[in-house]
């Protein structure tokens, strides 16, 4: 089945959240793991069939001793799908991402992966964009983040 969203956290892990109904899920992928990485990822897209998806950008910033650039090729790939499928894709920052949906936010409602650390940035990536775009998810959300903190 296809999945409505998918956000990433484009990197040598690579994060991902998934949404389908009410149903959400992250993990990571290491697609540097496989013989070819970014056919990999494509594949992967392919098979979630995602409807919109949401990603990090890169943001070089020059304080970055020993910046690793796969981020960068994988954003690449994402654009790819997204072009060839007619899927629309979202770009969303760091900030944005990470300024609301702190650890304790993403445990309160339970979202939160502790074994998937890129997992739950790309939890924040997608929680940001429902909670901007999607008036009954936030009122939902704000009422249980309400009860539980």
């Amino acid at each position: 089945m296809p999945v409505e969203i998918v956000a990433l956290d484009p990197g040598t892990t690579t994060g991902l959240a998934t949404k389908t109904g009410d149903d959400y899920k992250s993990f990571h992928i290491r697609p540097d793991m496989f013989a070819h990485p970014h056919e990999a990822l494509y594949d992967l897209l392919c098979n979630l069939q995602p409807k919109i998806v949401i990603y990090e950008p890169f943001h070089f910033r020059s304080n970055m001793d020993g910046a690793v650039f796969t981020g960068i090729e994988y954003i690449g790939v994402i654009e790819l799908y997204c072009q060839l499928k007619y899927v629309e894709v979202i770009t969303i920052t760091p900030a944005y991402g990470q300024a609301f949906w702190d650890d304790r936010k993403l445990k309160a409602i339970g979202r939160h992966n502790k074994n998937h650390v890129h997992g739950n940035d790309a939890m924040r990536l997608l929680l940001s964009y429902l909670m901007k775009n999607d008036n009954d998810f936030r009122n939902k959300i704000l009422q249980i983040l309400k009860e539980n903190l």
